[in-house]
């Protein structure tokens, strides 16, 4: 696709950071990094990810595209793991602007509700940071991992992303296995 329509993954998140306003949304939360590449530069590359099919960071620099940046894996862990970023403003703010530009005219289909989802995320791995066993519904087992639970608007088209919250269930007891 890329290639077909001239586009190039740099002029892709310029538009993406022009059109989202990226960085009145990161400067509205008032987070600021003291040094490095700046709050929206990351954030406009991790938004890309899902576009490139990619689901994580180390996913990006074990592809072609992490010649697109000067950016090391560090710079985007640090962002990522940073407990002080205020990712639900965030979210909120590039929602809001997703509706604006997907529904000018803020029509509300007769269909449109709220949907709370709850996704299992597995993990594998020894010592992982509170994770626990959680119970996936779908496939009617337990597993190692995290429950993600979003809260999202539907429109009657799109889904929005509006709030998040990460959970753990059952503690695990002694020493974390692998599964």
């Amino acid at each position: 696709m890329f290639e077909e329509h001239q586009y190039s993954i740099d002029s892709i998140v310029f538009d993406v950071m022009q059109t989202f306003k990226l960085h009145s949304i990161v400067r509205h939360t008032r987070f600021e990094k003291q040094e490095g590449y700046s709050v929206t530069e990351i954030l406009a590359l991790l938004i890309m990810f899902p576009l490139m099919m990619l689901s994580s960071v180390n996913s990006f620099f074990r592809s072609e595209f992490h010649e697109i940046t000067t950016m090391k894996k560090d710079a985007l862990y640090r962002l990522k793991n940073n407990e002080r970023v205020p990712w639900r403003t965030m979210l909120y703010g590039i929602a809001k602007r997703f509706q604006k530009i997907v529904n000018p005219d803020q029509i509300v289909a007769a269909h449109s509700a709220f949907i709370l989802d709850d996704t299992t995320d597995r993990r594998v791995g020894w010592h992982l940071e509170n994770v626990s066993y959680v119970f996936d519904h779908v496939i009617g087992k337990t597993m190692l991992g995290f429950k993600h639970l979003v809260l999202g608007f539907f429109d009657g088209t799109t889904f929005i992303p509006l709030d998040f919250s990460i959970h753990a269930e059952q503690r695990l007891r002694g020493r974390k296995r692998r599964e």
